[in-house]
């Protein structure tokens, strides 16, 4: 009985250790399995920690400790990207508008304005949000403004952190527009403007607008005055004109940021009859220049206000009706290309645009028979004085007539008509004043000086009677001179043997015409 109670005990504890044995195996089990499932859910969280065996489990579990603190959530913030795309899109007269390209992850945009007068960046506006565009006002007007950008970022010690670099700009404001714009008095071909005069504005610059290029052309910039009258227009002509005021900022130009316009109609202008200047005679070139005389004339006249221009007709010689010969802006007009010793008649008239003015009175010149300069001039005068008897006498009036047409018609033989008999004698003789002074025929200069013959004593009859001759009209009291006289004998005398004598084609003979003076 003691006997089985024993091994009934041992049965028991035996029984007793294997359940607990059981119940032990059952724990660790159930603990690794656990562990295991905890290393499976850090994977997924986190790829820097793995469970690898039991011994690792307690690094495990330290390295999940470190990744979930709150410090190490807090991300790295790092400085922003650079702005792009900085620029003008709009200016005023008191304000711009910058726009730019946004960058990512921006909390907003910092704008710096250059100080021109310290030489460095201030900070001028910044935003709280990430937007692209900013209009800044409050500018002072017509100067030169620049500006940079930098986008930034707030660090987790509420520090702020910027754009490693900036885009800049220059751009400016313009002038206010300029007021009281109007046109005070107008005339044919100027309109004076005036103006109200703008704060900071250096001057103005007047504007005039080409209706053929369809643009608005500069005519005119001032300095700082309120007024400018525009000159050089057509009359009766519509303009259109506009003002802008200027100033200059670091050497830039800045205008008005827009202009008025204003238009204005020059008077029609009042064109009347122009007067011409008369003839000019005797030793004048005006009206028959020196050695031109026998192919050019000089038609003069005198200058019709609000004229821009003169016409010319000419009528005679090859001209067989009136034609237009030259239109020119001079109050005076040389006509060449004429015949010798011919009548022609001439009138102008003054234009201003399409508006031609009446033609004046008819004024009719003569080309001359011979050329001569100032010298020859005077020594034909010279002459003629010597041969009258140096008088100025009615009773000289024929002699001096006579005399003339026959210096003057000498020289014009020996150069124009072509005689044989006095071709050989004038060959050597290139001008009026070498046949006159050295051909034998006249005195020479000395010789009329010695006598007395000098141009200053000339009286304007004797200079009358030469001029008649060498142009072929009535010189003095309607006496016609005889263009048919025109060379010098040098072998008749007293009609056919003289040594020295005149020879006139006319019904009476030269010693007739003397002897009747001279007795």
């Amino acid at each position: 009985m003691s006997t089985n109670r024993v091994i009934f005990s041992r049965f028991t504890k035996l029984i007793l250790v294997n359940i607990i044995f059981i119940i032990l195996s059952m724990v660790m089990i159930s603990e690794c399995a656990g562990i295991v499932a905890r290393a499976e859910d850090v994977v997924e969280d986190s790829e820097t920690a793995v469970v690898v065996s039991d011994d690792e489990q307690q690094v495990s579990e330290s390295v999940q400790t470190e990744i979930l603190t709150p410090e190490q959530e807090v991300p790295v913030v790092e400085r922003p990207e650079n702005v792009t795309g900085f620029k003008l899109v709009k200016n005023s007269v008191n304000a711009v508008t910058l726009k730019w390209n946004n960058v990512e992850n921006a909390e907003g945009y910092i704008i710096y304005r250059y100080n021109n007068t310290k030489n460095k960046w201030n900070r001028f506006f910044k935003s709280t949000s990430n937007i692209n565009s900013h209009t800044i006002t409050d500018l002072t007007a017509g100067v030169i403004h620049k500006f940079a950008i930098k986008a930034y970022v707030t660090t987790a010690e509420g520090k702020e952190l910027s754009s490693a670099k900036y885009p800049t700009v220059s751009t400016f404001t313009y002038l206010p527009k300029v007021s009281g714009f109007k046109a005070g008095s107008v005339t044919t071909n100027s309109v004076k403007l005036s103006w109200t005069k703008v704060d900071t504005a250096k001057g103005y610059i007047l504007y005039k607008y080409d209706d053929a290029q369809k643009k608005w052309k500069r005519v005119a910039k001032t300095g700082n005055v309120d007024s400018y009258t525009v000159s050089g227009l057509s009359q009766n002509t519509k303009y259109s004109f506009a003002v802008k005021a200027y100033r200059v900022s670091t050497g830039k130009e800045i205008v008005s940021v827009s202009y008025p316009t204003i238009s204005a109609t020059t008077k029609k202008a009042t064109l009347v009859k122009p007067a011409m200047i008369a003839e000019s005679k005797y030793e004048s070139s005006e009206t028959h220049p020196y050695n031109k005389q026998i192919n050019t004339l000089v038609v003069r006249w005198k200058n019709v206000k609000n004229a821009k221009s003169y016409q010319l007709y000419i009528k005679g010689g090859k001209y067989k009706d009136w034609t237009s010969y030259k239109t020119l802006s001079d109050n005076r007009c040389t006509v060449s290309g004429l015949a010798r010793g011919q009548s022609y008649s001439v009138k102008v008239r003054a234009i201003n645009g399409t508006e031609k003015g009446p033609f004046s009175s008819v004024q009719n010149l003569k080309t001359a028979k011979m050329n001569f300069d100032a010298a020859g001039w005077e020594a034909m005068c010279r002459i003629v004085y010597h041969e009258v008897g140096q008088m100025n006498d009615n009773m000289w009036d024929r002699p001096i007539v006579y005399v003339a047409d026959c210096v003057v018609n000498r020289y014009v033989a020996a150069k124009y008509s072509g005689y044989n008999n006095w071709s050989a004698a004038y060959q050597n003789y290139k001008n009026i004043q070498s046949i006159i002074y050295y051909s034998g025929g006249f005195m020479s200069s000395e010789g009329l000086a010695r006598d007395g013959a000098v141009y200053s004593r000339v009286p304007s009859k004797v200079k009358a009677a030469v001029y008649g001759a060498v142009y072929g009209i009535a010189a003095y009291k309607n006496i016609q001179n005889d263009n048919s006289v025109y060379f010098w004998s040098n072998t008749a005398c007293y009609q056919n043997s003289s040594k020295i004598a005149y020879q006139f084609r006319i019904p009476w003979g030269y010693f007739n015409v003397w002897r009747s003076y001279w007795g």
